[in-house]
């Protein structure tokens, strides 16, 4: 294999793209001498022949993309309607200018779209299960470490009907809020973790009477600190069958 200094060989890869976008169409661009010195590399450096292999997939995978772009047959004759005859061919220029940009806006968003999807990563299900698996296991673990504090409301809750944990909206600010669900009941709860840096806790009074749809609030504090209530907005008669005591029941 010959050897090429650094600088020799990002001429050889330049040469390399170059042949890649004119193969088949101009091949009057390269010399012939130009094109005996790059078949020759090619053929004595692996890796150049390598990088030129890459280069086309890529761009085949551009041109597809680009080419399933559809922009409307219509376009044109919209805008030229929208606009006012008056304004003349300086008008209809600036129009053709401004689809031409919009065109090749399609054409820079197809170009990306084909990369990212070249480059996606492949989906791991087997991660995805043992995932699923650890949070089964350990659900404190995850509320806690979601939470980024202790989880210790003053009634023991059951977390092993923990369904999901994320954010919920409430007076349009978002909060922690924990999924729970006992199917054998047919109830859920939804338990909103309230800090007393985004409301005053103090003032927060449960409401006494189940909504239309068989809502209720109730409000618990936490044992260890004073900074933390919960919210449960939960279905059924009580919180009964979300509470640990009733697991061994």
């Amino acid at each position: 294999m010959s050897e090429f200094s650094p600088e020799k060989k990002s001429a050889l890869v330049s040469q390399a793209r170059l042949l890649s976008l004119v193969a088949g169409r101009n091949n009057t661009e390269l010399t012939p001498e130009d094109r005996a010195e790059l078949e020759a590399s090619l053929a004595n450096w692996p890796e150049l022949a390598q990088q030129l292999k890459l280069e086309q997939e890529f761009e085949a995978r551009v041109a597809k993309t680009m080419l399933d772009v559809t922009v409307p047959t219509d376009l044109k004759q919209k805008i030229e309607a929208s606009l006012s005859a008056s304004n003349g061919a300086g008008v209809r220029r600036k129009t053709y200018w401004a689809m031409g940009m919009a065109a090749s806006l399609l054409l820079v968003v197809g170009a990306v779209s084909a990369y990212r999807i070249l480059y996606a990563p492949t989906l791991n299900l087997n991660e995805l299960i043992a995932q699923a698996d650890g949070e089964a296991e350990n659900p404190r673990g995850l509320v806690e470490n979601y939470l980024g504090h202790t989880f210790t409301p003053e009634l023991p809750i059951n977390l092993n009907l923990l369904a999901t944990v994320g954010s919920g909206r409430i007076q349009n600010r978002d909060v922690p809020m924990l999924y729970l669900r006992n199917g054998s009941k047919n109830v859920y709860a939804k338990v909103y973790v309230i800090t007393s840096d985004k409301f005053r806790i103090a003032d927060a009074v449960p409401v006494s009477q189940s909504s239309f749809y068989g809502h209720k609030v109730e409000k618990m504090r936490d044992q260890n600190r004073k900074d933390v209530i919960y919210l449960v907005v939960f279905t059924g008669d009580s919180l009964t069958p979300f509470l640990d005591e009733y697991a061994s029941h």
